[in-house]
């Protein structure tokens, strides 16, 4: 959005303030009551600095809001900090710092939602799992009778959260088949993978084409074609030994094969 209207701040021979209002269009100026005026140029700085921040932030992944929540955070650490120091400092200081932390939260929060997004996960699920890592975390730092900082806390909940947010998916198959001219030795194939995050449909894909690649060969007439393949998508996070699967396909005697010894 382009400014239509500026202000310019003036004082006459007799010392006393005025303000005009300048139609950058046609360049015609209007007498304004002075702080009026400025409350008015303070009300277009603001506006304009923060369509300019909620731009930036936007390239980054985050809303205003969420800008204006951690700053709100941020604001109140910092001054506790200054005012346990017993250190009077300036509020351009303290702001500077308030955006430096801020910064450094966002370059981590950005990390955290490129590794959910990459594990299959939503932002919301990382947060929630981030929480519960470290109540637990905490919790068995004071049973031990141990003070612990934030920054080893936040070591090992990264360390922690990757093997159980989110999803995985993993696939195996192994076939036996007999191709003309050789009906008494066997053909055998077989493979196995796994991959953070939702990668159904292209492993589903693979393991149908390696299917139809076999089904398409020279076969042996009274011969059987032996195995099975088998997708699954599952959640990391289970109870127990039991696995919540989310998405999973089959061929031939399929997911009998033992495929959740990999999970």
């Amino acid at each position: 959005m382009t400014r239509k209207v500026t202000y310019e701040f003036k004082t006459d021979k007799r010392g006393r303030k005025y303000a005009n209002r300048i139609d950058l269009k046609t360049g015609k100026k209007t007498r304004i009551a002075y702080k009026l005026a400025q409350k008015r140029d303070r009300d277009i700085r603001y506006k304009e600095n923060r369509r300019a921040k909620e731009k930036e932030l936007k390239k980054k992944g985050f809303t205003w809001e969420e800008y204006q929540k951690e700053k709100k955070e941020i604001t109140k650490k910092v001054k506790a900090e200054y005012k346990k120091k017993e250190k009077k400092v300036s509020r351009e200081i303290i702001n500077k710092e308030i955006e430096k932390e801020i910064e450094k939260s966002i370059q981590k929060q950005t990390k955290e939602k490129e590794l959910a997004e990459k594990k299959g996960a939503t932002w919301k699920e990382y947060q929630k799992e981030k929480k519960e890592i470290e109540k637990r975390i905490k919790k068995e730092y004071k049973e031990k009778g141990k003070e612990v900082s934030q920054e080893t806390i936040d070591k090992k909940v990264e360390k922690e959260i990757e093997k159980t947010i989110g999803v995985r998916s993993r696939f195996r198959f192994h076939w036996r088949y007999w191709e003309l001219p050789f009906c008494g030795t066997p053909t055998f194939v077989a493979y196995a993978d796994a991959k953070d995050g939702d990668h159904y449909d292209e492993m589903k894909e693979y393991c149908n084409d390696i299917y139809d690649d076999i089904m398409q060969s020279n076969l042996c007439p009274d011969r059987e074609v032996l195995g099975g393949a088998c997708v699954v998508v599952y959640k990391r996070k289970h109870e127990g030994k039991k696995y919540d699967i989310v998405k999973q396909h089959e061929l031939g005697d399929g997911c009998v094969q033992g495929i959740e010894k990999g999970m």
